[in-house]
Formats: C-alpha cells, sequence, structure tokens
C-alpha cells in the first residue's frame, strides 16, 4: 500500500478537481453514517431485551475468539470494542426494551449496524485529518486515535495481574487507609470473579448443544453476580462494605449515560473504567468480562486518583517498579553477572552527572536500556497533536538522547570506565565493545506509534537530531523474551528489530513484529523499503493462543517459534552453551541463514561427508558458498566438510574456503562452518569469523 503522494497544489475550494471538496463531501457522508448507525443502534436495542443481547453477542464473541483461524464472514465478526460500544449505547436507555424483537435477531442485526458506526466514526476523523496540511502527522494522529477505539490488550492477562500487585505492593497501605481494603484483596476479588465467570460460562456452553438456544439457566445470568457471590469469595480480612463500595465505583447504571452524545463514546467509553452495570442493590451486570481485563490498571488508576496523596505515591511508585521489572527480566535473560542497573556515572564533556536504568554487557555486545514509567495522558491517546508531541518527548526523546550519551561516552574513551550501579561498582572495559544496541523501555504504550521511529520524525513529534531508538513497553519486552528465551536469539531480533525500524515503513504493534520476526526474521530484503507503507497488523494472530491462555499455562499449546533444522538448533544451543570468544556474533550469523537454506544445506552435509570418507586423500574438503544477492548487508558463509590429516591441515582448508568465500562476495569477512567429516557429533567441528586480513577467531567443538 502506497505510503501516501505529494500534496495538491492549492486551488480555490470548490473548483473543479478541488481535493478538499472531495474530503468534505467523504466527511458528510461519513458523518451521516455515523448518525444512521447510531439511532438505528438505539431503536434496535429499544426493541428487544438489552441484558440478553449483550448477552448474547459476548458469547458470540468468545465464540468467535475459540475459534481463531476457522472460517468466519465478515458479517458475524465482532470485537471487544464493538461489545463496549453497544454497552455504552444499551447505559444511554432503559434496562428493558419493548421485547418486540427476539434477541437472536436483534444480534444478528447488531452485528452489522455497530460494524458500520465504528467504521463511519474512523472514517469521519481520517477525513478531517485529510485536511490537515502534513500528512505525515495526520497518519500519526490516526494511527494512535484507531488503536485507542479498537486495540484491547496493553498486556497480556498473567503479566496485568503480576504488574498489578507489585504496583499495589508499594503503597498498599495508603491505598487501604483511604479505601478501606487493602488493593491486593481488591486484585483478588477481580480474579476470582473472572474464574467465576469462566466456570459460569463453561458449564453454559457444555449443557448447549448450539450457540443460541435456550438453555437450562438463562445466559443473561452468567454475565453477571451479586453481592452474596462475592461475599463467597471474599479474601479473608478484606473488609465487604468496602469492596461493595468500590464496585459500585465502577459500576453504571442504565439511563446514567443517556446526556453522553454518541460520537463521545468511541475513543473515551466510560465503560472502560466501569465494566459493571448496576441494576438493583447489590445486583450486577458484566457483559464483557474479557474486556475488562485489559482496563484492569485504569479501573484501579479511577481510585488512585481519587486521593492527592495516593495518587501521588502511585505515579512515584511507577518509575522504580519499571526499572525494577526491567532488571529482573533482563537478569533472569542474560545472567545476573552481565547486567547492571541504575548505573550512575558522569559525562566527562558536560561533567553532569546522569543515570543508566540498564545496561547489558554480554560478548562485545552492550545493550543500554532507559526505563519510562510516566502515564500517557488520555488526551494524547485520543489525539491531542501538542499533548501527544509532550508524552513522546518525555517518554521516547529524552531516553533516547540519555543512552545516546553514554553510548558517545564508551565509543569516545575506549578505556576501562569505573561506575557505581545498584549491584555494586562495576567496572567496564569499552575497548571489548564492538557494538550497541540501545532501547526505550515504557509501562504504557503509544500504540504503533511506539514502533516505528522514523514516523515520528517525518510527523515533527520527534527532532530530526535525536539518534533513532526503537521502543519497547515491558509487557512487550517480556513476551520477546518468553517466545525467543535463549540470549542469543533475543539479542538477534533486537538488532533487526533496530535495522528493520530504520529502512521499512510499516504500521504494526509490537506483537506483529515478533511474530514478522517468527516468519521470516524481519528480513529487510522481504520488504519494499522506503516510501511503500507496509501493514503489519494482524500478523500477531500467531502467537495469540498461545499468549491468550497466560493465566493457564498447563493448557497452553506449544510455544511459537522461527522454523529451525535440527543441525542449525544443535549449533546454536552449542554456542549458546559454551560461550568461546564471539560466540554471540557467531549465533547470529548461523540466525540470519534462512529456514530454507538451512534444510538445503542440512541435506547436502551427509552427502559431503560420505564423500570425504570414500576420498583416497588423507587431507580433503568441499565446500558450499552461501552468498547474499546485490544490497543484502548481511555477511556471507561457506558450509565446509573436511577430512583432515593433522591440524595444521584442518586450519589451511578453513583458510582456503574462506578466502574463497571473501573473493567471490566481495566481502570483508564472512563465516566459516565446518564439519569434520570423522566426527560423529551432530554438531559442526568449528566457526569462524574469516577476515581479509588475519587468521579467523575460531571456536573448536
Amino acid at each position: 500500500m502506497d505510503g501516501g503522494t505529494e500534496a495538491p497544489e492549492d486551488k480555490p475550494a470548490g473548483a473543479k478537481g478541488d481535493p478538499r471538496a472531495t474530503t468534505a463531501q467523504l466527511i458528510e457522508d461519513a458523518q451521516h453514517r455515523f448518525e444512521q448507525s447510531s439511532i438505528r443502534i438505539a431503536e434496535v436495542l429499544a426493541a428487544s431485551d438489552p441484558p440478553a443481547v449483550l448477552a448474547r453477542l459476548a458469547t458470540h464473541l468468545i465464540v468467535l475468539l475459540s475459534e481463531a483461524g476457522g472460517a468466519t464472514t465478515s458479517a458475524s465478526v465482532i470485537h471487544h470494542h464493538h461489545l463496549e460500544l453497544l454497552q455504552a449505547f444499551a447505559l444511554r436507555g432503559s434496562r428493558r426494551g419493548r421485547g418486540e424483537r427476539g434477541v437472536d435477531e436483534t444480534a444478528v442485526a447488531l452485528i452489522p449496524l455497530l460494524q458500520e458506526n465504528a467504521k463511519a466514526f474512523n472514517d469521519r476523523l481520517a477525513g478531517a485529518l485529510a485536511e490537515t496540511e502534513d500528512r505525515h502527522l495526520a497518519l500519526a494522529l490516526h494511527q494512535i486515535r484507531a488503536d485507542t477505539q479498537t486495540v484491547r490488550g496493553e498486556f497480556h492477562p498473567a503479566q496485568m495481574d503480576r504488574y498489578l500487585r507489585a504496583l499495589l505492593s508499594r503503597f498498599d497501605d495508603r491505598f487501604r487507609a483511604v479505601h478501606g481494603v487493602s488493593g491486593l484483596h481488591l486484585a483478588d476479588v477481580l480474579t476470582a470473579l473472572l474464574d467465576r465467570f469462566e466456570t459460569n460460562i463453561n458449564t453454559w456452553s457444555r449443557r448447549t448443544a448450539i450457540l443460541f438456544p435456550a438453555a437450562k439457566r438463562p445466559l443473561v445470568e452468567v454475565y453477571g453476580f451479586t453481592a452474596a457471590d462475592v461475599r463467597d469469595i471474599l479474601p479473608a480480612g478484606a473488609d465487604e462494605a468496602a469492596v461493595m463500595a468500590i464496585l459500585e465505583r465502577w459500576s453504571l447504571g442504565y439511563g446514567d449515560l443517556s446526556a453522553l452524545p454518541a460520537h463521545r463514546v468511541l475513543l473515551n467509553n466510560p465503560v472502560w473504567t466501569k465494566p459493571f452495570i448496576r441494576v438493583a442493590e447489590g445486583v450486577f451486570e458484566w457483559p464483557n468480562p474479557g474486556s475488562t481485563i485489559a482496563f484492569f490498571l485504569a479501573m484501579f488508576e479511577t481510585l488512585f486518583d481519587a486521593d492527592a496523596a495516593l495518587k501521588k505515591a502511585y505515579e512515584k511508585a511507577r518509575g522504580p517498579f519499571l526499572e525494577d521489572e526491567l532488571g529482573r527480566l533482563l537478569k533472569e535473560q542474560f545472567g545476573a553477572d552481565r547486567v547492571f542497573t541504575r548505573m550512575k556515572w558522569r559525562d566527562d564533556l558536560d561533567g553532569v552527572g546522569y543515570e543508566t536504568d540498564a545496561f547489558v554487557l554480554i560478548d562485545g555486545v552492550a545493550i543500554i536500556f532507559e526505563a519510562k514509567g510516566g502515564r500517557v495522558a488520555p488526551e494524547a491517546k485520543r489525539g491531542a497533536d501538542d499533548r501527544l508531541q509532550r508524552e513522546i518527548v518525555k517518554l521516547l526523546e529524552e531516553p533516547a538522547i540519555q543512552s545516546a550519551r553514554l553510548e558517545a561516552l564508551l565509543t569516545r574513551r575506549r578505556e576501562t570506565h569505573c561506575f557505581s550501579a545498584h549491584e555494586g561498582a562495576v567496572e567496564i572495559d569499552s575497548r571489548g565493545i564492538d557494538r550497541f544496541l540501545r532501547y526505550n523501555i515504557t509501562l504504557n504504550i503509544l500504540g504503533p506509534l511506539n514502533t516505528h521511529w522514523p514516523s515520528l520524525v517525518k510527523a515533527g513529534l520527534i527532532s530530526a537530531e535525536t539518534p533513532h531508538t526503537p521502543t519497547m513497553c515491558i509487557g512487550d519486552l517480556d513476551v520477546v523474551c518468553e517466545i525467543l528465551e535463549a540470549p542469543g536469539e533475543i539479542v538477534h531480533y533486537l538488532r533487526r528489530r533496530a535495522a528493520f525500524e530504520r529502512e521499512v515503513t510499516f504500521i504494526a504493534d509490537e506483537h506483529d513484529l515478533l511474530a514478522a520476526y517468527l516468519d521470516c526474521g524481519l528480513d529487510i530484503n522481504q520488504f519494499a523499503p522506503g516510501a511503500i507503507l507496509h501493514s503489519l497488523y494482524g500478523r500477531s494472530r500467531a502467537l495469540d493462543s498461545y499468549l491468550s491462555l497466560s493465566m493457564h499455562p498447563e493448557a497452553r499449546p506449544a510455544k511459537p517459534g522461527r522454523r529451525r533444522t535440527a543441525l542449525w538448533r544443535r549449533m546454536l544451543s552449542d554456542l549458546d552453551e559454551r560461550r568461546v570468544p564471539e560466540w554471540l556474533e557467531l549465533s547470529h550469523r548461523l540466525l540470519n541463514i534462512e529456514p530454507d537454506l538451512q534444510a538445503m544445506l542440512a541435506a547436502r552435509l551427509p552427502k559431503m561427508r560420505r564423500r570425504m570418507l570414500w576420498s583416497w586423500r588423507r587431507t580433503n574438503a568441499e565446500w558450499v558458498l552461501i552468498l547474499n544477492s546485490k544490497g543484502d548487508p548481511r555477511p556471507p558463509a561457506v558450509f565446509v566438510a573436511y577430512k583432515a590429516a593433522t591440524p595444521e591441515d584442518r586450519t589451511r582448508i578453513m583458510r582456503t574456503a574462506g578466502g574463497a568465500l571473501l573473493k567471490e562476495s566481495g566481502a570483508p569477512d564472512g563465516l566459516v562452518i565446518a564439519f569434520d567429516a570423522r566426527r560423529r557429533s551432530g554438531s559442526c567441528s568449528e566457526l569462524a569469523i574469516v577476515t581479509a586480513a588475519p587468521p579467523p577467531t575460531s571456536s573448536s567443538g
């Protein structure tokens, strides 16, 4: 899809061929469609039973999600944001409609109306932005608004539960003093209510042969709870009255939104932080439990904001929590001896002292992480450009400058540097650092704007002078580490991810990028560079079935992974286990070789070995050159099988094969993958990076 065209020349408004006249017509048409669909949704709801209709459509959504990948028609597709929209419409009217239309018939009629309403609203916003002089800024604002409107799930359920509890534990005494109940106990109640709903809906579905028949228990009762239900799950020591008071605060009643204009719903829906419907004292409906999970933190934030001291305690806790969580995650993946947190240092240029949140040093690769725990203002998520720019400066630009400052110091002064860190005194010899990676880590995200720095520069939201620094939220980094596991592959992803963001224009979130990595390694050569805009949205579906069961790991399917031959898995595993010098770069180059080529080479290896063993020569070798297409920046490789009479013969073969590779490719260096035909090991004998000048540094097995 084209990334856009040059701005047209100015023409008088209304002139023939005037694009502004066309835009005005599109906006008017979108507004008309939005108004008409809003009216029809209200009419259809009023002619039926709103609670029963909400329950039917919520169950329909559960079925769609459980059958992800199955055949569905566009007319049957519904998402959480559609249910949220319908719930807000229902709360604009009375609880009971006239009952003239059946529930099933109403549910079927509402799906295309909800789709049309959401699309018309989006079209109207997009049309208005088309009049913005800066098309790059218009695209950025459109992306953040579309994400706010439709995308749910900043964290998967297990992350949300863990992060919320870790935050609450830092100021729970204050929370209890303000609200009369521990925040951790309140989180227990919400989790128990979700478990109760899951049990009830599973029981109901087992008793039901098809989706919408009459069941032994009315479906609407599954989507609700009472004070007695809360009493049954109340944690020991929790005050029931205080819990019920908060559930009331998280609730709306039918008619409460009667004065809310329809256009105010889609970017600021009250049901996001008030998901329960209060129908009587101690009786609640809960039309969309799945959506509630995504807004757990936002719901608690309404309680934090109710008291100035509590709000301050929460905002003060966000930064240290994020830094602690980042340090824990990195130490778990890379080893505690390679990760330094809250590292203090002084710049020799300005004499100012600074602090780096996390620094990873592993086999010549330094990764600098800056963590920003600031909240993203709702106005920024709704696309208020001034507020959005302030948030981007605070969460992306300022930490990028900070990490670049440390990289510059370590590059400028190639020597041993002494730092103080949370772990104690740290000495880092920057002469041993061959590569720097820098990443911003946030607690919350700015939708797809998190993932494409160049677009923010083009939109004027980030200075062109600020060094490019990829950004991901802590939950996304957690998923990357969970899926990829091995340090070598995590670093390979971070390197590929940074290069892909620099060279390719795309729209995607981090899960889409991770799924694309598993599919094609984020190979830039498979994507047209430059102004062509690639939409990677939807790629994350490859991860959904695994991540959606994060609260139930025993029920998870196999972890998704990048396709790889058994031979490559063994070689990578050997490198990760032995960690010889340059093992990380050797691993990176192995990972650069695509799965189809891996399979071809693995299939040829037994024949190459047999020819070596059958040969009458005491020393013999053959190899296959792995050359890249013109313009491909990845270093080439050579795949060698040999029979060597002496160690000197083996060294000569490696140099000869490497020399042939460099001569043929014209590259300054390359990878040699060598196999000794006389060894029965399932892995290679040697891996080496060969250069045009000195002898190769090799890793012998």
